[in-house]
């Protein structure tokens, strides 16, 4: 069997994809960016990316999540400042950061990454930064100075918020108009 793309996540609810594509039309509109611009409607928050598993690993790796999110209990988040990776003045990817119970939110990752580390996915490391990503670089692109953009960019900062009450495997499929995640399992929240 050919091997399954596959990713653990939050997914964001529809007032929270409406203010992340507000921010993106709003940064659109401050410069003209040489970007691919993710899609709101698929947006999520990625707690551990485990690249090409087995199909068989599926069900070991369900276990292992369903231990992480069953010792976290549900936690409220919403959006914060826009950043960039590697820097701001520098940005080769744009993502619009995460504030609230964010150390509730670091617990859940760390959780999943020490469950499912011991079945063979490298632990991560560098720090994570919740954040959503906006936009993303195109092939061949300067880096981006962010500040400038920002400068000219009124993002919304209206209080907009979601409980996160369970955790997602993910595959996903990569194509021409981008890559499209599919739910395999859910994992309530239940610590």
């Amino acid at each position: 069997m050919e091997k399954i793309r596959a990713f653990i996540a939050i997914e964001l609810d529809e007032a929270m994809r409406r203010h992340m594509a507000e921010a993106q039309e709003r940064l659109r509109r401050a410069g003209r960016l040489p970007v691919r611009w993710a899609r709101p409607d698929s947006a999520h928050v990625t707690l551990k990316f485990l690249g090409e598993v087995e199909p068989e690993a599926v069900s070991r790796i369900a276990g292992a999540v369903a231990q992480a999110a069953g010792a976290a209990k549900p936690f409220h988040v919403g959006f914060g400042a826009i950043g960039a990776f590697p820097s701001p003045r520098s940005a080769r990817i744009m993502w619009l950061g995460l504030t609230g119970e964010t150390a509730a939110l670091s617990d859940l990752r760390d959780a999943v990454e020490s469950f499912v580390t011991p079945l063979g996915f490298p632990a991560e490391a560098r720090p994570f930064t919740p954040h959503v990503t906006l936009a993303r670089l195109q092939d061949g692109a300067r880096p981006v100075d962010l500040e400038a953009i920002r400068a000219g960019a009124e993002i919304p900062r209206e209080s907009v918020s979601q409980k996160i009450t369970d955790v997602v495997l993910f595959r996903s499929d990569l194509s021409r108009g981008g890559p499209v995640y599919t739910p395999l399992c859910r994992f309530p929240l239940t610590g």
